[in-house]
């Protein structure tokens, strides 16, 4: 095996750990203080879904289905 073989697996091992340890380094803790401030904004109540009534449109379907 050549100089230049060693030189690439070691590079691209150097890689490998490097993109590893960013990964860890760059990750936010679920047990953070950012996580748990985030994880329930304050000052919103919750968002129910406005669904309108399909019924109203009930006549035209019925219309667009006759034969």
């Amino acid at each position: 095996m050549s100089i230049f073989h060693w030189i690439i697996g070691l590079g691209a091992i150097g890689v490998f750990i490097f993109t590893g340890f960013m990964d860890h380094w760059g990750a936010k803790s679920r047990s953070s203080h950012y996580y748990e401030e985030k994880k329930i904004p304050t000052g919103k109540g919750y968002r129910a879904a406005n669904i309108p009534d399909p019924s109203e449109y009930d006549s035209f379907f019925s219309g667009l289905n006759a034969r």
